[in-house]
């Protein structure tokens, strides 16, 4: 519970005030959390199992006990299957929900630093705005689920932003409408930036960042659905790829104080 509006204020949450039979009450208006995406792409030798078991064993567990109190989703998704048109060069996609400024204080202080990964060639990061289209908000899902994406990218040529998204929102709203049965939740990601790359010995920067999508549609299917392997994007995009992730979650204390950073390492990263 907090106390009073001091302590309302101190967490730089913004206020509204709410009047209840002429009570004037002080609440606090959730913000909306930083959301990245990082691409990642294994080392040439190195197996999908390989990867996952580090990511799973090692490396997630020692990264939410450092980022308690900052972190509002940390969520794997491991490449199980490809369905075409194209190859994606990644291998994982790790999915990032930070308190506002928050990913800046990761990004500067975290000793989990991705040169600890051994099965990790290359890491690249963007910024995505996220919408719920069908199903239950996401909030915390045990074990392995698994869920399919549809990668989609603007066309070079694309008609006003405005049609852009117009077509963008009707193509998700009519998939949601035609799978209603087999999918338990549609999410709309939209991505807006690349974030940073991370330039060491180990993850080379890249200087020619690959638009990874303009937009990605996630499906959760529902226990025994066969969903489409192929999808017709809307007239201003293209299909880059559809694939099947197998995602792993873990379980944030949504809270837990902010931890104190007292690690000074060299971790860096390029905003482009």
């Amino acid at each position: 519970m907090l106390g009073g509006v001091g302590g309302v204020e101190a967490l730089g949450s913004p206020l509204s005030r709410v009047f209840i039979k002429g009570v004037r009450i002080m609440s606090v208006q959730p913000e909306e959390p930083e959301r990245s995406f990082s691409f990642m792409t294994k080392k040439h030798g190195a197996t999908m199992k390989e990867l996952r078991d580090e990511y799973e064993d090692t490396h997630a567990p020692m990264f939410v006990a450092e980022v308690q109190g900052i972190i509002r989703r940390y969520s794997r998704n491991y490449l199980v299957k490809v369905l075409g048109p194209d190859q994606p060069d990644f291998n994982s996609i790790t999915e990032f929900a930070h308190i506002p400024g928050g990913a800046k204080i990761v990004t500067s202080s975290i000793k989990t630093d991705p040169v600890n990964f051994e099965t990790i060639a290359r890491i690249a990061d963007w910024h995505f705005t996220q919408q719920l289209v069908a199903g239950s908000p996401l909030i915390y899902e045990s074990g392995a689920v698994y869920k399919r994406a549809i990668f989609l990218r603007r066309a070079t040529k694309a008609s006003s932003p405005k049609i852009v998204t117009t077509e963008l929102s009707g193509f998700v709203d009519g998939l949601a409408k035609q799978l209603h049965e087999s999918v338990s939740r549609v999410m709309l990601y939209t991505g807006i930036s690349p974030r940073c790359n991370y330039p060491t010995v180990y993850y080379p920067a890249r200087t020619e960042l690959d638009r990874y999508f303009d937009a990605i549609v996630m499906l959760w299917p529902t226990e025994g659905a066969t969903l489409p392997e192929s999808f017709m994007p809307p007239s201003d995009y293209r299909t880059l790829f559809v694939v099947d992730f197998e995602t792993h979650d873990s379980e944030i204390d949504l809270h837990a104080k902010q931890g104190s950073w007292a690690y000074k390492g060299t971790r860096s990263c390029v905003h482009v």
